[in-house]
């Protein structure tokens, strides 16, 4: 796989079991639940009539008093990579207000090419709208022009939608992707969780993180 970088977050490792549960308490869990809620398979299927974004924004362009607090957020947790529905979601749970966005992200060309290998040397002809598994088992799509999209999430405030992996991940090395294009599936997530969850999720972030990245 080279250098390649897979932006989207894989299904298999969105699991309870796998999250360090002595580093967490009850509070916690809801985060947790609603993590692993996301229904790939309807992503998929909604794909054909998901909605084109005119644009996403990097969390730089944000009103400056909810570009205060996810830059605060960011700068003490960073996003990683492979870690976009986590990290939208982290993002949602701490700023009132802010929904997750789920939908697909279009893949730079050079991956669109060496995907479009991979699955030749299996003695795939790839095919528009047809769901492809990937070594992360979560997949990829074509559109009707055979650009390649994966599965993503995001976030929006009152209607601009902003992607905080943008600047940390999308725009350096080696994925150097520019003029992203985002195609968004109708619906949003929104988390109200209490204070005192909040405060566990945030504190115990770089846990959970960490136990998806394993």
């Amino acid at each position: 796989m080279g250098n390649f970088l897979i932006p989207n977050q894989t299904r298999s490792s969105l699991t309870l079991s796998t999250t360090p549960q002595h580093s967490l308490t009850k509070r916690s869990l809801p985060f947790l639940k609603d993590l692993v809620k996301i229904d790939y398979e309807r992503m998929f299927e909604d794909f054909t009539e998901s909605e084109k974004l005119p644009y996403v924004i990097g969390y730089q362009n944000l009103p400056l008093d909810i570009k205060s607090k996810v830059v605060d957020i960011v700068k003490r947790k960073k996003p990683v990579k492979g870690q976009c529905y986590l990290y939208s979601q982290f993002i949602s749970s701490q700023i009132d207000g802010v929904n997750q966005v789920l939908g697909f992200l279009k893949m730079g060309k050079d991956f669109r090419d060496f995907f479009v290998s991979y699955l030749m040397n299996l003695g795939i002809t790839p095919q528009p709208f047809v769901k492809y598994e990937d070594w992360e088992e979560d997949g990829f799509i074509f559109d009707e022009k055979y650009n390649l999209w994966g599965p993503h999430g995001w976030n929006e405030y009152r209607g601009v939608y902003f992607d905080c992996l943008n600047e940390e991940v999308y725009k350096k090395p080696p994925m150097n992707l520019k003029g992203t294009n985002y195609r968004m599936i109708d619906y949003k997530r929104s988390f109200n969780y209490k204070q005192s969850q909040k405060l566990e999720v945030y504190i115990n972030y770089s846990h959970i993180s960490g136990s998806l990245s394993s």
